[in-house]
């Protein structure tokens, strides 16, 4: 069920919504999601963002909404992310989401690159 090197690519300056939608017949009811943004893949320390089945304080969080799973990062957590030299340029992360079942089996449910464009409306 993983799927490596899948892309995202967002602006900095709006809120980020994803719908992970299963395949007919399955459903992430049962599961819980968890997401690290590091530096790089494999970054020692503390992982640039967390987000889990609890919202941080600014509210980003992983819902079940029927069967799909919906991973929502407010744009203030992404505005805290380190910016790019020059500014102008993406900022380049890693990400993955590890999803849990309720037999405690987790998997790579996606993972790849994660980069955030400056935008331009304040």
């Amino acid at each position: 069920m993983s799927c490596c090197g899948t892309k995202i690519q967002e602006p900095r300056n709006a809120d980020l919504r994803r719908t992970y939608t299963p395949n007919s017949g399955f459903s992430f009811s049962t599961f819980t999601a968890r997401m690290q943004i590091r530096l790089s893949e494999g970054a020692s320390g503390a992982a640039l963002l967390n987000v889990e089945m609890i919202a941080t304080a600014n509210g980003s969080r992983f819902d079940i909404v029927g069967s799909s799973l919906v991973l929502f990062i407010a744009k203030e957590d992404l505005e805290a992310l380190p910016v790019a030299s020059p500014v102008s340029d993406p900022a380049v992360f890693a990400y993955d989401m590890i999803i849990t079942d309720a037999t405690g089996f987790s998997t790579n449910l996606v993972s790849g690159p994660f980069i955030l464009l400056e935008g331009v409306t304040r």
